[in-house]
């Protein structure tokens, strides 16, 4: 019998008027190609300014904002160690 496991699902929301969310969002890249879980992450990247009604849906009140399985787990602006940490953890 195999072992069926979930991906887990990460949500990134953006906008173009973000200058801390390019390089959280080559960080985020970098850390599940590096790791080789691409096939057990699946990762989205949400524009709000394209996409408005995520912004009341999650409450987000400052960007970039990092969802792991429904659950906030960077919101604005971090170090690129502390982002990485918080992706590797």
């Amino acid at each position: 019998m195999a072992l069926e496991i979930t991906p887990l699902r990460l949500i990134m929301f953006t906008a173009k008027s973000c200058i801390y969310c390019p390089p959280i969002e080559s960080i985020l890249h970098e850390v599940v190609g590096v790791s080789g879980m691409h096939e057990l992450i699946h990762v989205s990247t949400i524009d709000v300014d394209l996409n408005p009604g995520f912004i009341e849906e999650y409450n987000i009140s400052a960007l970039p904002m990092l969802v792991i399985n429904e659950e906030v787990v960077l919101q604005g602006g971090m170090m690129d160690d502390e982002v990485r940490e918080i992706l590797w953890a």
